[in-house]
């Protein structure tokens, strides 16, 4: 036990040993340092007591607890110091309040004994010492170096050695969370005034800024530049504006890039032909020349060859059939295993559509004999071809399902053109 003073006494008050006289113990049979403590202890309902007192010119806290042996034989009195330590930490546990403790000494004058407040401000309590003697818990502005506290008596101990602490708390402190507010209010005055000028400005360049924005993105749009997009970060009309001109240009990027491909996959005008009008299965009857070329022997070349070196041969000699039948106004319809089919007349009107598909297949023998010269220099087997040509009314539109179509021709046109070309094999 950490006890500062503990003392050993008879059952009428007398010291028989002390910690804080060790020297005097010899033969000790003193008066308890507390006159009238025991006849308070003995007026106790469990003999028991705990007070503050003054012992030596220092306070303490006292426990007076009778010792059993097994009848109460004696008082045991254990003390602990209350000095600056014990009131700072007394001070930290009331969230920083400053505690001053007083006791009356024999002259009944109040006398302090320890403090938390700074030396200065705690001797200026002298001349306030009648704040004492005001009821508990009651409060008084007083003013110590030059400065107001806010003061609370609390009164303790026994009635043979009174004490009191006095609670204080600075009002310029308890004042500071106002006196900064009010600051903090003066500063949002004049910011609210700053905002106010700069969101005039602001207004007016959020709104022609984002028009010129705009503006300049229709000009690039109008130019065919599809990919571009405007970037306007606001939650308003024009920000919902600016979104739906993004989703327009993405719209018509996303238009361009599947004619891109559809050009691709079949012949630009069936590629324009397809995006012009709503696609419906069905087609329109019309004059058009049909045109079929394949590749004589192709079973016998593919043994030669290897699957790749048989797509290369082939990759080759389309693109240049290709390229003849584009020149000459013809479409490619479809690419066949080895042949290809080629419409003149559809599905675009074309006046001298078969004149045209003649000058195509003379073109065309000319591109496989060029193309033979490139073959025979790498070693690859030579090509020959067939072509037929007919010229009849046919049906020309999107034949498919309505989830899967293509745009081509059928008749018996068509199939006396496939016929004449087939015939080639036996005729030359």
């Amino acid at each position: 036990m950490q006890a500062d003073v503990m003392m050993l006494c008879t059952l009428d008050g007398h010291v028989l040993t002390d910690t804080l006289h060790p020297d005097d113990n010899e033969d000790s049979d003193g008066e308890f340092p507390v006159p009238g403590l025991f006849d308070l202890l003995m007026e106790s309902d469990n003999g028991e007591l705990v007070t503050i007192a003054r012992i030596d010119d220092a306070v303490y806290q006292l426990a007076i607890v009778p010792l059993f042996t097994p009848e109460p034989n004696a008082f045991i009195v254990i003390g602990f110091l209350i000095d600056e330590n014990f009131v700072r930490e007394l001070s930290a546990t009331t969230r920083d309040t400053e505690v001053s403790l007083f006791q009356k000494v024999r002259n009944s004058n109040w006398q302090m004994f320890a403090s938390t407040l700074p030396p200065k401000v705690a001797r200026d309590l002298s001349d306030h010492i009648h704040v004492l003697t005001m009821p508990s818990e009651q409060t008084r502005m007083i003013t110590q170096a030059g400065q107001q506290y806010i003061s609370m008596p609390v009164p303790f101990g026994a009635s043979v050695s009174p004490g009191t602490a006095l609670l204080q708390r600075s009002l310029d402190q308890q004042l500071a969370p106002y006196h900064a507010l009010s600051r903090v209010l003066l500063g949002i005055f004049l910011l609210a005034v700053l905002m106010s000028l700069a969101a005039a400005w602001l207004m007016a360049r959020s709104v022609v800024r984002p028009v010129k924005i705009l503006q300049q993105g229709a000009r690039k749009i109008a130019e065919g530049d599809f990919s571009h997009r405007v970037e306007i970060k606001q939650r308003d009309e024009l920000g919902q504006l600016a979104d739906t001109f993004n989703e327009m240009g993405a719209g018509l990027e996303e238009r361009d890039r599947v004619r891109n491909l559809l050009g691709k996959v079949v012949s630009p005008e069936i590629a324009e032909e397809l995006l012009s009008r709503q696609i419906e299965l069905g087609g329109e009857e019309r004059v058009v020349t049909v045109l079929f070329s394949d590749i004589r022997n192709f079973c016998s070349l593919c043994e030669k060859l290897a699957p790749g070196e048989v797509v290369a041969l082939l990759n080759a000699w389309f693109t240049r059939a290709h390229e003849v039948i584009e020149r000459h106004g013809g479409v490619v319809d479809k690419y066949i295993g080895d042949a290809v089919m080629a419409l003149f007349g559809a599905p675009l009107d074309k006046p001298d559509a078969a004149g045209r598909a003649v000058g195509a297949s003379l073109d065309l023998q000319q591109a496989v004999q060029q193309l033979n010269k490139e073959l025979i220099a790498d070693g690859t087997p030579e090509l020959n071809i067939g072509i037929g040509i007919h010229t009849d009314r046919v049906l020309a539109g999107n034949m498919g399902s309505a989830s899967r179509l293509n745009y081509t021709v059928i008749g018996d046109g068509v199939n006396l053109a496939s016929r004449l070309e087939g015939l080639c094999k036996y005729y030359g």
